[in-house]
């Protein structure tokens, strides 16, 4: 349980902080680094999945935490993710309302990250 708590964590941090902290286990246990190394989930990670997995995840996804998620991406992979989608929906998820990332935002993106993750 306190493994899949710090896993969970230091998924929602950035990559320097995220690398910092792992570095931070990792003086204390080779193993455990190793495994949050090997079970951290990233957005390379995630789009090494199959589309149709990708596709799964992302439209369970509340439409803020979406639309914070859609504008962090590359450009290549907002294209490879927007084909999936209706027009309104794409046209919703570039709201300036809902792009501009705020504190609160961030916060429900890794809810809804945390509890897709225990789903899984």
């Amino acid at each position: 349980m306190v493994f899949l708590q710090l896993l969970s964590l230091i998924e929602t941090f950035g990559g320097q902080k995220r690398e910092k902290f792992i570095e931070m286990v990792d003086a204390e246990s080779h193993v455990w680094a190793q495994a949050l190394r090997d079970k951290m989930l990233s957005i390379e990670r995630y789009f090494s999945w199959p589309d149709q997995t990708v596709i799964e995840v992302i439209k369970g996804l509340p439409t803020k935490n979406m639309a914070v998620a859609i504008k962090g991406l590359k450009e290549e992979q907002r294209a490879r993710m927007l084909v999936f989608f209706t027009p309104s929906d794409n046209v919703e998820w570039t709201m300036p309302s809902l792009m501009s990332p705020s504190p609160k935002n961030h916060r429900q993106f890794s809810e809804s990250w945390s509890n897709w993750r225990a789903r899984c």
